[in-house]
């Protein structure tokens, strides 16, 4: 039994207990007492280590566990920084798109803006030239009825150069001189009248639209420069 338990089988018993006598029957009972508690002693040792190589792995499943949802996790923040750094890129891009469409409208603005003064200086230049026409109409009206004097005045003049015969030739050629050129004062002051007045009412149409033209040119500067200052903001 001894033998047995020395090799490790403590399992055993003896089934000669007839053979013990004595003080060897006290040896055996110490004997069997050991063999039960060593026995014990190795079941609890068994249990221990199966528990242990039970919670040994859990641990290793919940270390796995653990460094995969580490990983994911890395993997996680890796993805969120680069949504981050391609945010604050086209942060960065859309700012200065619109830096450069800040500075191209106001560039446009400011050309808009002198082109309106132009058309400003147009309008007045051509509220000059229908004041002039205006003027030089008036004048033409004024040698019209000059001409139309003058030409009366060489018809009363042929007619008493008539009445004093042939003493009143020669006053009578001159009266008929001035009547002619009288005749064509009048006829040039009647067609620079006419060009005169068309002039006029050309200009009068070119002003309206360029009065027209400056008002909405205005509006565009206007419209321009908003768009500018909304860029800007």
């Amino acid at each position: 039994m001894l033998n047995e338990m020395s090799d490790g089988n403590f399992a055993i018993d003896t089934e000669c207990e007839e053979v013990y006598t004595g003080a060897f029957t006290d040896l055996l009972t110490g004997i069997r007492k050991m063999n039960e508690e060593i026995a014990t002693t190795v079941r609890g040792v068994d249990d221990a280590s199966g528990q242990v190589l039970t919670g040994s792995t859990n641990l290793a499943e919940a270390a796995q566990s653990l460094a995969e949802g580490a990983t994911d996790q890395a993997a996680s923040g890796e993805e969120m920084q680069a949504t981050i750094n391609e945010l604050t890129s086209g942060i960065k891009t859309t700012a200065e798109e619109l830096g450069t469409a800040y500075d191209e409208a106001y560039k446009y603005a400011e050309i808009a803006e002198g082109s309106r003064g132009d058309m400003e200086v147009l309008v007045q230049a051509m509220s000059r030239i229908n004041e002039t026409s205006e003027k030089i109409g008036a004048i033409i009206t004024q040698i019209e009825d000059i001409a139309s004097q003058t030409n009366l005045l060489s018809l009363n003049a042929s007619i008493e150069a008539a009445r004093a015969g042939e003493a009143g030739k020669g006053f009578a050629v001159v009266a008929d001189q001035i009547r002619n050129l009288a005749e064509q004062s009048a006829k040039s002051a009647v067609d620079s009248k006419a060009l005169i007045e068309a002039a006029i009412h050309e200009v009068g149409d070119g002003n309206m639209y360029a009065e027209k033209a400056s008002t909405s040119l205005r509006e565009v500067v206007d419209g321009i420069q908003a768009i500018a200052d909304s860029a800007k903001k």
